[in-house]
């Protein structure tokens, strides 16, 4: 939560607009996870019998055009991938896993550590290539 706070605050220091959308591992969202400005949650309550969420926050995210969609998930939890394919976004970037080729358009490779800090780092080296 803090890392991509911090990452939220740094896009929006460079005057891009964000949404983030975050699941909770439990079935009840605690005051910390209170939605805030461009941040909102779900939670296992919010998912379906077939694992798939269900709530106003994921549907207008998932109905949402954005440029760019960051999937942050290094677990390959089922819901969250669930977003990523049915999102309009125009790009969808994540983490390098051969699984995730069909839902991503840019994926980056990152070592055992899986540091949420360099995986940033990694998406706005290799966005700031593409868009030159």
């Amino acid at each position: 939560y803090n890392k991509v706070s911090g990452f939220v605050e740094k896009m929006r220091e460079d005057n891009k607009k964000l949404k983030a959308l975050g699941f909770i591992k439990n079935n009840k969202i605690s005051n910390k996870f209170l939605p805030k400005l461009s941040f909102d949650f779900f939670s296992e309550n919010d998912l379906n019998w077939y694992k798939k969420p269900d709530n106003k926050y994921v549907k207008d995210f998932i109905n949402s055009d954005f440029d760019l969609l960051i999937n942050t998930d290094f677990e390959n939890i089922f819901p969250l991938k669930y977003i990523t394919a049915k999102s309009k976004a125009y790009l969808k970037a994540g983490l390098f896993n051969e699984q995730n080729s069909k839902y991503f358009d840019l994926m980056i490779k990152m070592d055992k550590s899986k540091d949420l800090d360099e995986f940033f780092t990694q998406v706005i080296h290799y966005l700031s290539i593409i868009n030159k």
